[in-house]
């Protein structure tokens, strides 16, 4: 493609030597035909003239309609002649249509020095006669339908500067006697049918600027000695033809190259690293070849190159990120090749990219560079068949000319991006790993210009995808059924109910988690008392109210009602101690269920919190001056001073085997040691007498009122 660009930009744009050769020759015949029916002119160019017209058979412009003898042929239209001499110095016949065949007798125009038949229909060959014309300068034959070979006595033609037979049937072997013409500037012969090599007498052409022979089927190697081609050589093009070799590795020679044109040959071998000295290269074009190796980073010294074609290769390696160096590229071709590694974060972000970037069929890996949001100008952007991986980057968003974007045949995942809405062309990202729904920008409503197939986790967008909807897709609306309104506020009212009492039995069977079990179960019999209630009872737990003390709390006296002045103790438990609430579920247990009439009465008991959220547990009892409940439940324990849960008690020893075993001989040893010392004044003997007689006998109205509350 940026090839095509160039040899029309060139083709339109004629060489100095073109353009001063018509001008100098046009004023020059011109000023002289003024004179011809004057002067006369020569009788030679007037016969030559009249049979070249006889060889033309067709002329629908009526282009020969002049050439008779009522003008000087100086007049006749396309005729050119010389001032001085008044001899015919050119023919400019071009894009006239005409047909026929060129006449032997253009040889007897000796003064010639332009012959332009461009674009007509003129068959046959070139006759040997033009080898005659020594002043000859312009030859252009181009756009014809002649064949046959090239005479090689054109060589004769020793000022021949522009060479052009191109868009021909011209057929066998470049003539080597060409190479003679040391001042030819411009040689073009593609678009026929030429075989053969390049003669190596080529490399003589010293003037050499433009020489072109693509199109051909030539054959052979490159020679050697196109190094030697003139340094002034600023376009080579041989593409497609079957040229076959390496480039010789002293192409770095042609130093005023500008295009260097190699496509679609059999070429083999790498690219020669000499490359990099040719630093007004502006296209490279070796696709299509057999080219194998790694591409140079000498490559990236071509800072003026615009295109950079090297794809359907074998080459291997990475990509060269000196390429980022080429700062005016716009077309990029890389695929077809076996390039690996990752993309050059200085290539995909060259923002002077505007025709192609087009790196497909590689073995590309890794994941897809932010940098491509600086193509903005890009118009194609082909990364397919290869392997690369990660997101499909947002920063697309920025390539606001993207006409054409191909991604498929990669490991791309993740969702598609919102941005590629925007694309305003084709956009193809099958056979990747992309999951979730399809945007809905218009690129997307075209089936015609998107493709996502492959892609299993992908759902949604337009039904003629074929794909699932997705798990969160609003349904489409259906026609309500009749009495659907009543029936789904109805609904919603039973629901709330039903969610509030849920709640609310929730939270009152939490809240019955965090109550001591005695609530509900040992106290399920009592009428439960509030702290508030107990507070003023007891004074605010006074002092002066105080009954004693024990290890698992204190005993307060207070009146519960101050209508009928009953006194009542107040056993509260200490909290802070290990295993209070322990003793007191356990307290509230034994006295639920024992009945006996000599024990204590408990009046109720209470489980709450107090004014500073502390627990706060407690046992009411009717007030007795005497007695006590674990007296009346453990006579020995008034006697002993031990408590059936005393550490001591193991391996099935209790309280009363205690007692048992040391009966009689032995209970100085389990006697209290206190009680003995109120013994004062008693004989050792009796006081061991009256201890058994009080083991017997306890004397419950000696024990102090605080006692009968504390069994702990």
């Amino acid at each position: 493609m940026a090839l095509k660009v160039l040899q029309s930009f060139v083709s339109s744009v004629p060489t100095l030597w073109r353009l001063s050769m018509l001008l100098l020759l046009y004023q020059a015949s011109h000023k002289t035909a003024l004179a011809s029916t004057r002067l006369g002119g020569n009788e030679t160019d007037h016969l030559a003239l009249l049979s070249i017209k006889a060889k033309i058979t067709h002329d629908p412009m009526l282009i020969t309609s002049s050439w008779n003898d009522s003008l000087h042929f100086c007049q006749w239209k396309g005729v050119l002649c010389g001032q001085r001499h008044l001899r015919v110095t050119g023919l400019n016949l071009e894009s006239y249509n005409l047909a026929g065949f060129i006449s032997p007798s253009i040889g007897n125009l000796s003064f010639l020095r332009i012959v332009n038949l461009k674009n007509n229909s003129f068959q046959g060959g070139i006759p040997h006669e033009m080898g005659r014309l020594f002043r000859l300068r312009f030859l252009d034959l181009s756009t014809n339908l002649m064949g046959g070979k090239i005479p090689g006595n054109l060589s004769h033609c020793n000022n021949l500067r522009i060479l052009s037979l191109k868009q021909n049937k011209f057929i066998g072997n470049l003539p080597k006697e060409l190479g003679s013409l040391s001042h030819l500037v411009e040689l073009h012969i593609p678009f026929n049918n030429l075989t053969r090599a390049i003669p190596a007498s080529f490399g003589n052409l010293s003037s050499l600027q433009y020489f072109s022979a693509e199109e051909n089927m030539l054959e052979g190697n490159l020679p050697g000695s196109l190094a030697n081609f003139s340094t002034q050589l600023q376009h080579l093009i041989l593409g497609r033809n079957k040229i076959s070799g390496s480039i010789p590795p002293d192409i770095g020679n042609l130093v005023s190259l500008n295009t260097l044109d190699l496509v679609y040959n059999q070429l083999t071998g790498s690219i020669p690293t000499s490359i990099g000295r040719l630093h007004k290269l502006q296209e490279v074009a070796f696709g299509g070849n057999n080219f194998s190796g790694e591409i140079p980073s000498s490559i990236g010294n071509l800072t003026l190159l615009n295109a950079l074609g090297i794809e359907e290769n074998n080459l291997q390696g990475n990509i060269p990120s000196t390429l980022g160096n080429c700062q005016g590229l716009l077309l990029l071709q890389l695929y077809g090749n076996n390039l690996s590694g990752s993309i050059p974060r200085e290539v995909i972000g060259l923002s002077s990219l505007s025709q192609s970037l087009d790196l497909s069929r590689n073995s590309l890996s890794g994941p897809l560079p932010q940098e491509v949001g600086n193509l903005r100008n890009l118009g194609l952007l082909n990364l397919s068949y290869n392997k690369l991986s990660g997101e499909i980057p947002n920063s697309l968003k920025s390539c606001i000319s993207l006409q054409y974007l191909y991604l498929d045949n990669n490991s791309l995942e993740g969702v598609i991006p919102q941005s590629l809405e925007s694309l305003k062309g084709k956009l193809d990202l099958s056979f990747n790993d992309l999951e979730g729904e399809i945007p809905a920008g218009e690129v997307f409503q075209n089936v015609n210009a998107i493709s996502v197939s492959g892609n299993n986790k992908l759902c949604g967008g337009i039904p003629a995808l074929e794909l699932p909807s997705c798990p969160d897709d609003k349904p489409r609306k259906k026609k309500m059924p009749l009495g659907l309104p009543l029936l789904i506020p109805t609904i919603c009212g039973v629901l709330s109910i039903i969610l509030i009492s849920s709640i609310l039995i929730l939270c009152w069977l939490r809240k019955m988690r965090n109550q001591p079990s005695v609530a509900s179960s040992s106290m399920d019999s009592w009428r439960i008392i509030s702290y508030n209630k107990l507070l003023k009872a007891t004074n605010g737990f006074s002092s002066s109210n105080l009954i004693g003390t024990g290890s698992f709390g204190s005993v307060y006296k207070g009146i519960l009602n101050p209508s009928d002045q009953k006194a009542i103790a107040v056993k509260v438990f200490n909290q802070q101690r290990r295993g209070g609430t322990k003793s007191f579920m356990a307290e509230c247990k034994a006295l639920k269920n024992i009945r006996h009439r000599n024990l204590v009465k408990i009046i109720t008991a209470c489980a709450s919190v107090d004014f500073q959220d502390n627990d706060f547990k407690a046992l009411v009892y009717e007030y007795m001056e005497n007695g006590s409940l674990e007296y009346w439940l453990h006579p020995v324990l008034s006697q002993t001073g031990k408590r059936p849960t005393d550490g001591m008690f193991i391996d099935g020893l209790d309280l009363h085997k205690l007692a048992k075993l040391a009966l009689p001989e032995r209970v100085m040893e389990i006697v209290d040691q206190n009680l003995l010392e109120e013994e004062e004044g008693a004989s050792i003997n009796s006081s061991n007498q009256m201890k058994i007689e009080k083991i017997s006998h306890p004397p419950f109205h000696k024990t102090s009122s605080s006692m009968k509350y504390f069994h702990n």
